[in-house]
C-alpha cells in the first residue's frame, strides 16, 4: 500500500511538470507578476556569435548584447514563442542547445512589457559574509560577479541555472533568510 501510494504521488508530481513563480517578494509581501505567457528573453551561451536556427523562425522584437566584467560577450533575444502556453514555450526555448537560460517578460496586453535581466542585485544582511552568498548563489546554480562599487554589501549574481528563471533564483534567496 505504501508503495503504490508513492508511485502514485510521484507519477502525479511528475505530470504537474515543473512549477514556475508568478510572483516576487516586497517587504516580506508575495506580489503577483502578471507573467506574459508568449514573450521570453532568451540568453545564448557565451561566445555563440549567431542567432540559432531554431530562433529564425521566431518574431524577435529586440537583439541585446551583454557582457560582464569576466570578459565574456554575449547576446539575449526578446522572442515571441510559438504556444500559448507558458510551460511549453519554456521547454521549446531550452531545448535549443545554444540556449544558456530563458527569463520571463512581465506584462501583456494592458500593461507595458518589461524584459527581466538573468542579473540579480542582492544586499546581504548586517553581519552577513561574502562567502555565504557565494554558498547559497551557487547551490542555486548562480555566480556572485562582483561586489557593487560604491554601494557596499550590495552584489551581483547572475543566474545560469536553466532549471529555473531569475525571478524563482530571487525568490529562493529570499526564502534562505
Amino acid at each position: 500500500m505504501t508503495l503504490l501510494l508513492c508511485i502514485a504521488f510521484c507519477c502525479n508530481a511528475f505530470a504537474q511538470g515543473r512549477q514556475v513563480d508568478d510572483f516576487y517578494y516586497y517587504r516580506n509581501t508575495k506580489v503577483e507578476l502578471p507573467v506574459n505567457v508568449n514573450q521570453f528573453v532568451v540568453y545564448l551561451n557565451p561566445g555563440i556569435p549567431d542567432v540559432p536556427p531554431e530562433l529564425e523562425g521566431l518574431p524577435i522584437l529586440d537583439t541585446l548584447y551583454q557582457s560582464d566584467r569576466m570578459g565574456e560577450p554575449g547576446w539575449a533575444y526578446h522572442v515571441i514563442a510559438p504556444n500559448g502556453d507558458l510551460q511549453s514555450n519554456i521547454d521549446f526555448l531550452l531545448g535549443i542547445p545554444e540556449v544558456n537560460t530563458v527569463e520571463y517578460v512581465i506584462g501583456g496586453e494592458e500593461r507595458e512589457n518589461v524584459m527581466v535581466s538573468n542579473l540579480l542585485y542582492v544586499r546581504l544582511n548586517d553581519g552577513d559574509e561574502p562567502a555565504l552568498l557565494d554558498e547559497v548563489a551557487g547551490g542555486l546554480g548562480a555566480v556572485v560577479l562582483w561586489e557593487r562599487e560604491p554601494i557596499m554589501g550590495w552584489y551581483t549574481v547572475r543566474n545560469e541555472n536553466r532549471d529555473q528563471t531569475s525571478i524563482e533564483l530571487a525568490n529562493a534567496i529570499w526564502e534562505t533568510g
